[in-house]
């Protein structure tokens, strides 16, 4: 199957098409995770030269622990964005894994430095964001985007995560910290430096209960549409909405 007949039928399996985005979870073991690999592909290849057998050699180990946070354009069956999220598991985290490798840091030692827990359990990795060519002008752009970080944030904050990690190319760090009030934050004496063709990234992690106690206090309205789901009801359709506050299995696209 191609990738527009995967998301067809992920589309019509969950019959949620009846807006003009949706946001599907998908395992990395699952067929349908193509969709979020499709995108990734096509950015990282436009962005920064990054071959698919790069990409394949570099988040292959990671794929059983992988999620996909995926925004299907319902009207043209077409993935517009997705968020790889890798989770705890024996393969590790990339994020932890590339530090010590590109940074040559201890990772052990750089938590305690900066009083994070030392638990491997208490992390995710936010591993990759990509929006599609397609969905880069403003508008769109803004409502993938927007979908793909209000996923993120319901989907930690109903698995009461502690902490969140990445590494990040620092212009696409300063567009989302503008964009949703500062959540990233760097690790103490940690620099940027060149990383799988972007030519400036920076490891960094959000402290995920003091970024949602700080956006309740200042700003109320960003931490309901962010945490809570509200006000994209009619764009973008969720499997998140109306669940049990614990980590739910139903969550996670299965056909």
């Amino acid at each position: 199957m191609d990738v527009e007949e995967i998301t067809r039928a992920v589309v019509e399996h969950e019959n949620r098409g009846d807006t003009p985005f949706g946001l599907y979870i998908v395992r990395g073991t699952d067929q349908a995770a193509e969709m979020g690999r499709s995108v990734e592909r096509e950015v990282f290849y436009d962005f920064f030269g990054n071959s698919p057998e790069l990409l394949a050699e570099e988040y292959g180990r990671y794929e059983d622990s992988s999620l996909f946070l995926c925004i299907v354009d319902h009207l043209r069956m077409k993935p517009a964005g997705v968020f790889r999220i890798v989770l705890p598991s024996d393969a590790g985290l990339k994020t932890f894994h590339d530090m010590e490798r590109d940074w040559g840091l201890d990772i052990t030692a750089l938590l305690s430095r900066a009083e994070m827990k030392p638990d491997a359990d208490a992390y995710w990795d936010a591993a990759t964001l990509a929006i599609s060519a397609d969905y880069r002008g403003d508008a769109a752009s803004g409502m993938v985007r927007l979908g793909l970080c209000q996923a993120l944030c319901m989907l930690a904050a109903r698995g009461d995560v502690p902490y969140l990690v990445t590494i990040i190319d620092v212009l696409v760090a300063d567009l989302m910290q503008r964009f949703l009030q500062r959540p990233w934050q760097p690790f103490p004496r940690v620099e940027p430096k060149r990383y799988l063709g972007s030519g400036s990234s920076l490891p960094m992690y959000i402290d995920a209960f003091e970024y949602r106690s700080r956006l309740a206090l200042i700003d109320p309205d960003a931490y309901e549409l962010l945490f809570e789901g509200v006000g994209t009801e009619a764009a973008i359709s969720t499997p998140l909405a109306d669940r049990d506050p614990a980590l739910d299995e139903r969550w996670f696209h299965t056909a």
